[in-house]
């Protein structure tokens, strides 16, 4: 099939959506059991929580470092062929993994697989706003978001069991699998996935952290997203002292960690349902307070099943926060930038996360899990206070959604929306008060 045929016979926006959010949960499912597998044959080789805390590190941190060029890359190039290329890059790095005799070939090869997913999910959520018309553009995101919610879960469980019954390389062999079913996934999606190309100035590396800085509703957005991260990145480790705490061991763990996930799912089925241009603001500053009190629930609970009610709650705020926060900024990007923009965006919560781990030892050590979890929840209550303040009073501006001009043949594109930018890459004049700054 030619690009041209590509564009005018396009998978229709729903079936793309399933595809694509199948892709994300098995990639998400093998991804988290391998890096349950590799901590676990990190500290069996080594003994050292040294080497875990380093493979973790490089889970979160070569992300965030590589983030402007991975964004780069979504905005050169056909974002499909970029998301194949991440998918299979970590297959075969993950199957070498499963053959590799040392902790420091596992911890390097760790590293490039890091390095090869960062332009994964900029250039898929940067891709969607030509693949769905704008009215599907929060089920795309929300079925996205419960795909990944869902094979993280299944991932960890899947570890678990993998590893009681045989050695950790087996799990790195099923993830090489998971890559190549979302790759041949990937690729079964026909559409638009070219970005809008413009001339080429200085600073294009970085430009997406230029927009969000310069943007009035991205920038305020932003801060307030890392805050949030920063909380989660200090309660991750007081999860497991909380559970010491209340006596309930590793089951208890677990069930914490569940009820986080089903939370979140929560949260992204009702942005999903209720989300939209005019609610966006407002969804954003219930997905603060809910995570906000969620986490001063667990602090303060006399009970464990309270505590596990206050996971719930701030799960489904970050279900919630997720998929509106990527909606908002897919609609004020213009086409030619928003790889790069949400790049940025992900490498900010990246950098949030890797804070709070630095302090959470400490906070712990200090007051305790219930005091971490206090900190998570007054730094997820000042976001909260950010759109409060920030957000609320100015709303959401959107580029005018050109059609496309490529001519379209099937039924259930009739009314689909192109890209939210005018034909050279800027944005097109926007329908509120509030312009989005040129890129």
């Amino acid at each position: 099939m030619t690009t041209t045929d590509i564009w005018l016979y396009p998978t229709p926006p729903r079936v793309a959506i399933r595809r694509l959010a199948l892709a994300r949960g098995i990639t998400y499912s093998g991804g988290n059991a391998a890096f349950w597998a590799l901590s676990a044959v990190l500290y069996e080789a080594t003994g050292s929580p040294l080497w875990v805390a380093a493979a973790a590190l490089a889970s979160f941190s070569v992300p965030a470092v590589l983030s402007p060029v991975a964004g780069f890359l979504g905005d050169r190039f056909d974002r499909r062929k970029i998301m194949v290329v991440s998918e299979l890059a970590g297959a075969v790095t993950f199957l070498g993994m499963a053959v590799a005799g040392s902790p420091a070939a596992l911890l390097g090869l760790r590293l490039v697989a890091s390095a090869a997913s960062a332009p994964l999910v900029p250039a898929t959520s940067a891709a969607l706003p030509k693949l769905v018309p704008d009215a599907l553009l929060e089920q795309a995101n929300g079925s996205l978001a419960k795909a990944g919610t869902a094979g993280a879960l299944v991932g960890t469980a899947l570890a678990g069991i993998i590893l009681t019954s045989g050695s950790g390389s087996w799990v790195f062999v099923l993830n090489t699998i998971t890559f190549l079913i979302s790759t041949a996934l990937i690729l079964s999606v026909r559409g638009d996935f070219r970005p809008t190309r413009t001339t080429a100035r200085k600073g294009q590396l970085v430009e997406g952290f230029g927009f969000l800085r310069r943007h009035p509703l991205l920038r305020p957005v932003s801060a307030a997203y890392m805050l949030i991260f920063i909380g989660v990145g200090v309660s991750y480790p007081a999860e497991i002292v909380l559970a010491s705490e209340f006596g309930v061991g590793s089951l208890g763990y677990a069930a914490l960690v569940a009820l986080w996930g089903l939370g979140a799912l929560a949260g992204a089925t009702l942005a999903e349902r209720i989300g939209g241009i005019h609610r966006h603001t407002a969804l954003l500053a219930a997905a603060g307070l809910a995570l906000g009190l969620g986490f001063l629930t667990v602090s303060f609970a006399p009970l464990f099943v309270l505590a596990l009610i206050g996971m719930a709650a701030a799960g489904s705020g970050d279900g919630l926060w997720e998929v509106t926060q990527t909606s908002v900024i897919q609609r004020v990007t213009p086409d030619s930038i928003r790889s790069r923009v949400l790049a940025g965006s992900e490498a900010m919560m990246q950098t949030g996360v890797a804070v709070g781990l630095a302090i959470s030892g400490l906070v712990t050590a200090v007051a305790g899990a219930g005091g971490a979890f206090a900190v998570a929840g007054a730094a997820s209550l000042m976001a909260a206070i950010i759109v409060f303040l920030r957000v609320l009073p100015v709303g959401i501006a959107t580029p005018n959604r050109s059609r496309p001009t490529a001519p379209r043949a099937h039924p259930e594109v009739g009314g689909r929306m192109g890209s939210p930018s005018s034909s050279d890459g800027h944005p097109a004049p926007v329908t509120s008060a509030i312009a989005a700054p040129t890129a």
